[in-house]
């Protein structure tokens, strides 16, 4: 989803998706899969909802290409060629559960 179509799905305006995003992407470089952050902690200090940082979560992994992943426990930054053959592991195993 690219910003322009973010605002269709949000009350929040333009700089208020801008700041998020760049305190979002800021905080997500210094993650790892052991200090995990909640959407409800990425929320905190920004000026969207909680709801509205999933966008942004989705428009850093699509539009600026992050390898952003959650295990259900928060979101952290794909570090490593492991942890990116188990995200994919686990995506394949819900896809295969849904069908």
């Amino acid at each position: 989803m690219s910003s322009t179509e973010l605002e269709h799905y949000t009350d929040s305006d333009r700089s208020d998706h801008e700041i998020a995003l760049r305190a979002i992407e800021r905080r997500l470089r210094h993650t790892d899969k052991d200090n995990r952050v909640s959407g409800r902690e990425l929320a905190q200090g920004v000026p969207v909802s909680e709801s509205t940082v999933r966008d942004l979560i989705t428009e850093l992994r699509q539009d600026w290409h992050m390898p952003v992943y959650s295990f259900g426990s928060g979101y952290f930054v794909i570090q490593d060629v492991a942890e990116f053959e188990r995200a994919l592991s686990k995506i394949n195993d819900e896809i295969a559960t849904r069908q």
